[in-house]
């Protein structure tokens, strides 16, 4: 009987129509995958009786409205996907007290608003991407009680102010993007703490200031992209001991390029793709 049905996967099946809400009815749903359809109008408040709910999949569809303030009761949900759609407002408060979430994207949408320092409640999330939205204000210094996270990505939104230091107790990191907002002041030396890091994208903001030196502590960094933005002083020689890069792009700064450092010069010689 579908009441017992566990796990309902339906995706990249061109379904039309909207979430029936019937859908309710479905007690002891843990999965649902309904990704790459052509399911259009609300997230209805009847999905969020699916309290045994583990993993909800909606991407890539052509929901709009509001994510329903009823999310709270799927108090057991550890993935939630609703990037590539149409959805918009602002990220409810009570989504904030799914503390058992582990994936929450909601990229490629039209979510507006600011990130609550609620946020910091999510501790056991390893992967929160909010890109290509119209998320404003400053990212939330509670963000840096994420300690399981592994993935950050808020690029292409209109976030401004500084970029918090406590990024810098992330040490699980290994992407950070904020590519494309209106950020600004220094980057914090604690950004050195990301011993993870692979990759470091925060290309086209108004990031102001020298390079810390102490980015030359990102051992494991494949990518650094801080291009377009207002960095100036000397390129610090540390970046030229990471052994592991494959990309360090600083152009479009205001950088000093007449004395620089040869351990950073180095790297073209072994085959780093470098625009200074």
């Amino acid at each position: 009987m579908l009441v017992k049905l566990k796990h309902l996967q339906l995706h990249s099946l061109a379904i039309k129509g909207s979430i029936p809400n019937s859908i309710a009815s479905l007690k002891s749903l843990i999965q649902l995958d309904l990704a790459k359809n052509k399911i259009d109008q609300a997230i209805p408040s009847a999905l969020c009786e699916l309290v045994n709910l583990q993993e909800c999949d909606l991407s890539e569809n052509g929901l709009s409205g509001r994510i329903p303030f009823e999310i709270n009761r799927l108090v057991n949900l550890k993935s939630l996907s609703l990037n590539s759609n149409k959805l918009s407002g602002r990220i409810p408060i009570s989504l904030y007290h799914l503390r058992n979430l582990e994936v929450l994207n909601l990229a490629d949408n039209s979510f507006g608003g600011t990130i609550s320092e609620e946020v910091g409640q999510l501790k056991r999330l390893t992967k929160l991407t909010l890109s290509s939205n119209n998320f404003g204000g400053e990212i939330p210094s509670a963000i840096g009680r994420l300690s399981n996270l592994r993935v950050l990505e808020i690029g292409a939104n209109c976030l401004s102010g500084k970029l918090p230091k406590e990024v810098g107790n992330l040490l699980s990191l290994e992407s950070l993007a904020l590519y494309d907002n209106n950020l600004s002041g220094p980057l914090p030396s604690e950004l050195g703490n990301l011993e993870n890091l692979l990759f470091l994208n925060l290309v086209n903001n108004s990031f102001q200031g020298n390079i810390p030196g102490e980015l030359g502590n990102l051992i494991n960094l494949n990518t650094m992209a801080l291009s377009h933005n207002r960095l100036s002083g000397a390129i610090p020689a540390e970046l030229g001991s990471l052994l592991r890069l494959q990309g360090l792009y600083l152009n479009n700064n205001d950088l000093l390029l007449e004395n620089i450092p040869e351990h950073v010069l180095e790297l073209r010689n072994r085959g780093v793709g470098l625009k200074l």
